[in-house]
């Protein structure tokens, strides 16, 4: 059972009452007893949308570009030699070069 499903269990559970029986939230998380048709309605609210994640990487790229742009000249070169290693026919190098960066300054989101 991934964390999606457990959330997804954990939330049906709570919908019965606590008269309901500690057997009943058990069960449910247990995947023993339960609507299952629920259960993957819920699963299926909780999952991110395909390609959320690069979408977050991708922001955070963004970002510290931007920030790094504000900054002093002297610090966008980086920027430039992965931009030029890009257009030569290697796009994914620049998304490394981008995140190499990113690690090795953490204070910048």
């Amino acid at each position: 059972m991934d964390a999606i499903e457990k959330r997804a269990r954990e939330i049906y559970a709570d919908q019965f009452p606590g008269d309901a029986g500690y057997e009943t939230r058990e069960w449910i998380m247990a995947g023993t007893w339960g609507d299952d048709e629920v259960i993957a309605a819920i699963i299926a609210a909780l999952t991110p949308p395909e390609g959320y994640a690069e979408t977050l990487r991708d922001a955070a790229r963004y970002r510290y570009i931007r920030s790094i742009a504000a900054g002093e000249p002297h610090e966008f070169g980086w920027i430039e030699e992965a931009a030029f290693v890009a257009s030569n026919g290697d796009p994914e190098q620049f998304d490394f070069n981008i995140d190499e960066q990113m690690a090795a300054r953490p204070e910048v989101p």
